[in-house]
């Protein structure tokens, strides 16, 4: 069964691109798929518990860009198709490239995604190295959803062991080493191409 996935976030971007500009000043050496995507509207403020444990907010994450991406280890393949994607563009920027990111999978499952179901996630093979697992109360996890603009909906599915799935959106945000969103790729997006923004970014050209 394919998770059907909400994109307020996408919606709101079809407003805000008829009046903004994309933000690189040299913008003709930034691959086009990249332009375009920096919006102020969207953050990256969040206090949650990482899947050791330990309380992590989005300071824990500065001094180097950040990958996002928010989902739920239920889901059957949308959650993991885009977790490998991000793993495949990092390779294709060489060995060191997990190593230049952080890389950042915050659970909208609270319930059910507890730290320690998370542990065992984040190792999942086709994951990029160091991922990280984020998770926390609702409230908290609800403030994250808002900051990203990003939006989830519970679906009962009586089906399923689960008995319910949620929708969400889908969207892998890359932000930089000071916090700021750089850009941002739904899964339409495939990995040579994020691997050519990413690659943008660490040489300072998005």
């Amino acid at each position: 069964m394919r998770v059907r996935q909400t994109s307020p976030l996408l919606a709101a971007l079809a407003s805000l691109a008829a009046g903004c500009a994309p933000v690189a000043e040299n913008a003709a050496a930034v691959p086009p798929i990249c332009r375009g995507r920096a919006y102020a509207e969207i953050t990256d403020r969040f206090s949650l518990v990482d899947h050791t444990g330990r309380r992590v907010s989005q300071d824990d994450f500065r001094g180097r860009p950040t990958l996002y991406y928010l989902g739920f280890s239920f889901c059957p393949d949308i959650c993991p198709m885009a977790l490998q994607r991000m793993a495949a563009a990092l390779s294709r920027l060489g060995p060191d490239a997990a190593g230049r990111f952080n890389t950042v999978f915050i659970s909208v499952d609270p319930e059910r995604d507890t730290p320690q179901a998370l542990a065992a996630y984040v190792q999942t093979p086709a994951f990029p190295d160091g991922l990280r697992g984020l998770t926390g109360t609702r409230q908290e996890v609800e403030a994250a959803q808002r900051s990203f603009k990003s939006g989830a909906t519970v679906e009962p599915d009586p089906d399923s062991a689960a008995q319910y799935t949620i929708a969400h959106t889908s969207i892998i945000y890359l932000f930089d080493r000071d916090g700021r969103l750089k850009s941002f790729f739904p899964d339409s997006v495939g990995p040579d191409d994020m691997a050519a923004c990413l690659g943008a970014h660490l040489e300072g050209r998005l």
